[in-house]
């Protein structure tokens, strides 16, 4: 793609996209404060949580959404934990920069339970240059990898990624390349293949693959103006979307990249009018994406949380983050989701630490129906017409309705008074006006008695 045809592109987003919405169709970001601030995170087996807490230096962990902790092992004299990460088989991985007598190197922790709860603990891993890991991944075969995260006494000489095929125990350097940081990898648990995002220092920042467990590496995207570089990662069954930080002509503040296909294409999307970097990603059981930006260097931007829908072609805000701008300040950490739908995010502004989850524009966490149903539209996806089937259990007031991915109303399939049991609809892919929407995702939803339940429908034309 040649910079005539980028710079074309941007003026279209700059137009189209600017002013993200704070409510994200029929969902919206639903959250709580964690009784202490917490970072970083991870849910593990059985829902467990796991975090690290700064103000007495300990891993703990939570079996009730962080609502109370227990205290599994004490980290004296530790200047912060950089990166928690916790396996399928719940063995848990932490790294700490060292002490200041040593600051150019960091060891990774690993913490196992065996026995009867005896807990054994050991050091791996020393990294070669760096501080430590940010964020790890297992790949479908339980191999583990993780990439070294340096500090600014390095250049370019520092892009490590280590893999683990015994549970952790040993570690091989499977790929050593050029730059600072490897900022993020991740395992894609659709296809088993391993990202990794590389950037920072004087080498061009460049996005990684490998197909074969770590074994060999190619190059999917490289730096092609002067600042920009992928940072965070989250693979969907059909894209790969990775966040952005720094920034420039060619790829803007608060943009993230996004393929199909693993080439670089015209997939470059603004998320909003705000130049900040998008640092955090993660996505939900149903699919939804959620980033955390942070400020620039010199503090510039204004943190926020952005949802999509669709996975990462549109996106909107969801919250805008409060308090004093400093660098690099705003979501600096967001969780994987446990089977309930909740995740843990970060907030450096504030330094609180909140649990969160979709939820619908009224506030509740999940669109459900107590008295009534929605069944899911079929066929989904659909190419025109699609059957949908609500139940009431007594005589009621309904109103079904379909909106698109912006919260806008596209079409009312049904308005009035109905008697009890179950009562066919259907949507011919038209709005209002008898007129052919767009492909994309859509939501029917059904409101009776100050209640509401929701589908999500994808319409492919």
């Amino acid at each position: 793609m040649n910079r005539t045809s980028v710079v074309l592109m941007l003026v279209v987003l700059l137009a189209t996209v600017a002013g993200a919405t704070e409510l994200c169709g029929v969902f919206s970001l639903y959250e709580e404060e964690l009784p202490e601030p917490f970072t970083p995170l991870w849910v593990g087996p059985a829902d467990t949580l796991y975090a690290y807490h700064g103000f007495d230096g300990t891993v703990r962990k939570s079996t009730d959404h962080g609502g109370t902790w227990d205290i599994i092992q004490e980290f004296p004299g530790t200047a912060g934990c950089k990166g928690l990460f916790v396996d399928s088989r719940g063995t848990i991985f932490a790294c700490f920069p060292s002490p200041a007598d040593n600051a150019f190197y960091g060891k990774l922790q690993m913490g196992r339970f065996e026995g009867r709860g005896e807990r054994v603990w050991s050091e791996p891993l020393e990294f070669q240059c760096s501080k430590s890991f940010w964020k790890m991944c297992e790949d479908l075969q339980g191999n583990l990898f993780a990439g070294e995260y340096t500090n600014g006494a390095y250049e370019d000489t520092c892009a490590v990624i280590w893999r683990s095929v015994d549970e952790g125990t040993n570690w091989e350097k499977v790929y050593e390349g050029t730059g600072r940081h490897v900022h993020f990898v991740a395992c894609d648990p659709n296809t088993g293949s391993i990202y990794a995002a590389i950037g920072d220092g004087f080498a061009r920042a460049k996005l990684m693959r490998s197909n074969n467990h770590g074994n060999t590496w190619v190059e999917i995207l490289t730096q092609t103006g002067l600042y920009q570089q992928p940072i965070s990662i989250v693979c969907t069954p059909t894209h790969r979307v990775f966040g952005s930080d720094w920034g420039d002509f060619l790829w803007p503040w608060n943009s993230v990249y996004r393929t199909d296909d693993d080439t670089y294409s015209d997939q470059l999307i603004l998320m909003g009018d705000e130049n900040t970097y998008v640092w955090m990603m993660t996505r939900n059981p149903d699919g939804i994406i959620f980033a955390g930006t942070v400020t620039r260097e010199y503090g510039e931007g204004r943190p926020a949380i952005y949802m999509s829908l669709d996975d990462g072609a549109t996106w909107c805000k969801a919250k805008s983050l409060g308090g004093d701008l400093e660098p690099w300040w705003g979501v600096t950490w967001m969780s994987n989701f446990d089977s309930d739908g909740w995740a843990y995010y970060h907030d450096r502004m504030a330094y609180k630490t909140y649990r969160f989850r979709a939820g619908d524009p009224s506030g509740v966490p999940e669109p459900v129906v107590a008295s009534a149903s929605l069944s899911a539209p079929t066929p989904n996806p659909s190419a025109g017409r699609t059957s949908i089937e609500f139940s009431l259990p007594s005589a009621g007031r309904a109103r079904l309705a379909v909106y698109d991915i912006s919260g806008r109303l596209v079409r009312t399939i049904a308005d009035g008074t109905f008697a009890p049991g179950s009562h066919p609809a259907a949507w011919d892919g038209m709005d209002a006006r008898g007129r052919p929407v767009a492909s994309g995702v859509y939501f029917v939803r059904l409101e009776i008695a100050g209640e509401s339940s929701g589908q999500k429908l994808l319409l492919v034309k």
